[in-house]
């Protein structure tokens, strides 16, 4: 029996103030795309101006052959993070595949 779930999904039971990652496709045509999801509380979220700036920032950063990637977005002065980790075989990264894509912002409250 798997228990995997989608981000959407997860992101609904945590805790405002957190974020998580996601991978879609919009449908079979179109390229992967990185979502990040924050839950937020709904003080949090009327707070928001409309087209509000957002900064995102990562490092890289390697322990006992597994990378960390940690990933900080501000948006309307709140910092949100979430950290990926990737390991390969014999030393080799796997990638990620954030490079050269896309990324969208979904806010749950």
């Amino acid at each position: 029996m798997s228990y995997l779930t989608d981000a959407e999904t997860v992101i609904k039971t945590l805790p405002p103030g957190s974020m998580i990652y996601g991978r879609v496709k919009q449908s079979l045509g179109t390229p992967w795309q990185t979502v990040f999801y924050i839950r937020e509380d709904s003080e949090h979220i009327e707070a928001i101006p409309p087209n509000p700036p957002i900064e995102m920032r990562s490092g890289v950063m390697e322990e006992r052959g597994v990378v960390l990637i940690p990933i900080l977005i501000k948006l309307n002065d709140e910092l949100y993070e979430c950290w990926l980790n990737y390991s390969g075989r014999q030393g080799s990264i796997a990638s990620p595949g954030f490079a050269g894509t896309e990324c969208s912002f979904d806010l749950q409250g």
